[in-house]
């Protein structure tokens, strides 16, 4: 009998620096036992070094797919769109599956009936210390959609989808960040098949230069997340979007204050305030912002002062 097959998708800069964590990370696939596991690369960007390009092309057990677009999201498409074998899953170019990682996620998604996505725990390690990423998958199973406002459940590299079930309009997506936590809750709002467990089938290896720690991430999240309560579903659902919408939007002009931005630090901040989602929980904030505004137009009046006084 023939090992079932899975495709994955990695999406990767193809840069020097990320060398040994590609090659760890499509090891940890093409090593997997009992399924017929083929990495799908899509090298996206300028600036992918043309070695590791060469090395990819001659391996027969790598499909290498080029984009010249420096995009992840549009990359994570683009895989989704070479996809071809009954089933699929997704890992960053940074993490690594565990042994048996996929044969697990093949059972669950199979028995005791069909889902079209099967969710799995993992590991997160920081080099020096490893964690569980989620304490339980057991409250996301009682309700995935409601759930997804407090937390997202699907990590990149933690899921595995029914080719047939899960199209390529799921992965569509409009915006940069936030990419997992909208595909996620597309499924969830399809009313799509989903099975938590509680088995750990990857290690996400977080860095300092993560995308989450960016101010471009924290700055384009609110509208990422305000997208979502555009969707028909509950209006208590939609409230609770909002208010982390307003949330958000404060962590941002927290974010763009500490670099020294005041515009977009008061833009986001007047956002947190909009509605009745957080002129409450915000409004304090206004005095620091203000204070700091503030003392950088006294600063600003004094250089001038100095600067158009006649030479002694």
């Amino acid at each position: 009998m023939t090992d079932p097959e899975v495709q994955i998708i990695v999406r990767t800069t193809a840069s020097v620096r990320r060398r040994t964590q590609l090659l760890r990370a499509i090891e940890s696939i093409v090593s997997q036992k009992g399924v017929i596991a083929r990495p799908i690369v899509v090298a996206n960007g300028r600036d992918c070094d043309e070695t590791i390009l060469a090395t990819l092309r001659n391996r027969d057990d790598v499909r290498l797919i080029r984009q010249v677009e420096g995009d992840p999201t549009l990359a994570l498409l683009t895989g989704r769109r070479y996809i071809d074998a009954p089933y699929f899953s997704v890992l960053d170019d940074d993490d690594e599956y565990l042994p048996g990682a996929l044969q697990v996620r093949l059972r669950t998604i199979n028995e005791p009936e069909p889902a079209s996505v099967v969710i799995t725990n993992g590991y997160v390690s920081t080099g020096d210390s490893t964690r569980p990423l989620y304490e339980s998958m057991v409250v996301f199973s009682r309700s995935p959609l409601n759930s997804l406002v407090d937390h997202n459940w699907l990590a990149s590299c933690g899921g595995m989808f029914r080719t047939s079930d899960v199209p390529t309009t799921i992965f569509d997506l409009q915006y940069k960040y936030f990419e997992w936590t909208a595909i996620a809750f597309r499924i969830a709002q399809a009313g799509l098949p989903i099975r938590f467990i509680e088995d750990t089938t990857f290690v996400i290896h977080d860095t300092a230069d993560s995308l989450s720690k960016s101010v471009d991430y924290v700055t384009l999240a609110p509208e990422c997340v305000g997208s979502l309560a555009r969707f028909p579903i509950p209006a208590a659902l939609r409230y609770r979007l909002l208010r982390k919408k307003s949330r958000l939007h404060h962590e941002a002009s927290k974010a763009l204050l500490e670099t020294g931005d005041l515009v977009g630090a008061w833009q986001h901040h007047a956002q947190s305030m909009a509605g009745l989602y957080g002129v409450g929980r915000h409004a304090p904030f206004t005095a620091r912002i203000g204070l700091r505004t503030f003392r950088f137009l006294l600063a600003d009046g004094r250089s001038l002062l100095r600067r158009s006084e006649p030479p002694s």
